[in-house]
């Protein structure tokens, strides 16, 4: 009776592990971590020295060895063998889950990698299948601890972790390939913007009438803004948020040095380290931008220098958003705010800022002009011109 009652609570504790490792694999789509929590869990259940998740290669036909744990796991991270070799391979090839007290008397073992650093003495080896059935890779543990042999009370537990490491695998798996996709996709999308761009600027170069060759040039600033901001999505960890100070200063110096104004202007950046939104990332660089045309345009058009100061602030506690351009060139308020009868030339920036919901006023100081746009952050869905009026 004592050794029903031991057995029972030995039981409940491994169901509460495994509980437990399920949870945590389950909890994140990074691959990597995805194997790792596996690979940790795995020796944990089994009391082993140590464990392997291969991976089934579809177009090599073979096998990955991915996150490898014991004395060997840096050398042999990465390794392939084919997958009809090995115990492991015999598992993914049949579906069945294998124990295997002495490795030596099996003529399915291959031997070991490095046999005189690391030996195989005994193995429980499992299939990882996905939720359709198929079998992805196998998962592994080898060498008891306490140089007791596996045994099929061993095998439930084990296999219940596999089977639950294998939907995360693939859930990883999709959400790799998606990201991939993703970061394919902004890395074409900013490549031909940027080829659309380079096109319309030597265009503007051959242009003989300068108020079209100044409106090749605004469009010019407005494409490569766009290409800016995908080319920090593609590069990023997000395809839902980015770090918004580092594209600030990119569309910014862009913006100038397209424009080639006659002024020698300097740029100068004071940002806090925010985080937006794309839907709110794309119109507020492209408000940025078309604040930078009229400013660089008209108000350093006959001046030898000039400073841009663009300031990046957030306030947590409202999670609103303060950005301020100050220059020293001339007032460009009558630009901004034109007589009654005449058509101003900031129509896109109230659309832009319509976006997003942004407020924004320019005023002349005693040492230079100040522009600012305030907006609450938001995380709205959708796609980020959905608003475009």
């Amino acid at each position: 009776m004592k050794q029903v009652n031991t057995e029972t609570a030995q039981s409940d504790v491994k169901l509460n592990i495994l509980l437990d490792l399920i949870s945590r694999i389950n909890s994140t789509l990074d691959l990597d971590h995805v194997l790792s929590g596996v690979i940790e869990g795995a020796k944990t259940i089994t009391n082993s020295e140590a464990c392997t998740v291969f991976l089934m290669d579809k177009e090599s036909g073979e096998m990955i060895l991915t996150l490898p744990t014991g004395p060997l796991q840096e050398s042999l991270s990465g390794k392939r063998i084919p997958a009809n070799e090995g115990i492991a391979g015999w598992v993914a090839i049949h579906g069945k889950a294998q124990i295997v007290n002495n490795t030596e008397a099996d003529s399915r073992f291959r031997g070991d990698f490095k046999p005189k650093e690391f030996k195989t003495r005994n193995m429980i080896c499992v299939p990882l299948r996905n939720q359709t059935g198929e079998i992805i890779g196998v998962l592994q543990s080898i060498n008891k601890i306490d140089e007791t042999d596996f045994i099929e009370d061993d095998l439930p537990f084990f296999q219940a972790l596999a089977n639950q490491a294998a939907i995360a695998i693939d859930n990883a798996t999709l959400n790799e390939d998606r990201k991939n996709l993703l970061s394919e996709i902004h890395h074409r999308v900013k490549n031909n913007m940027a080829l659309i761009s380079g096109l319309m600027q030597i265009q503007s170069f051959s242009e003989d009438n300068p108020r079209v060759q100044s409106k090749l040039l605004d469009n010019v600033v407005r494409i490569s803004t766009l290409a800016t901001v995908h080319e920090f999505f593609y590069s990023s960890n997000s395809f839902t948020s980015l770090q918004f100070a580092e594209t600030l200063r990119a569309v910014v110096r862009n913006a100038i040095q397209t424009l080639e104004p006659k002024a020698e202007i300097t740029a100068e950046f004071e940002c806090d380290p925010v985080i937006l939104n794309i839907n709110q990332a794309i119109p507020c660089s492209l408000l940025i931008s078309e604040a930078l045309i009229n400013i660089v345009k008209n108000g350093f058009e006959n001046q030898q220098s000039g400073t841009i100061t663009t300031r990046l602030v957030e306030n947590t506690d409202e999670q609103s958003i303060l950005i301020e351009i100050r220059d020293n060139g001339r007032s460009i308020e009558n630009q901004l705010k034109p007589a009654a009868g005449r058509v101003p030339e900031i129509s896109l920036m109230d659309t832009f800022s319509g976006q997003i919901d942004a407020s924004w006023n320019y005023e002349e100081k005693e040492k230079g002009n100040l522009l600012t746009m305030t907006f609450r952050k938001s995380d709205k869905k959708g796609g980020a011109n959905h608003s475009l009026r």
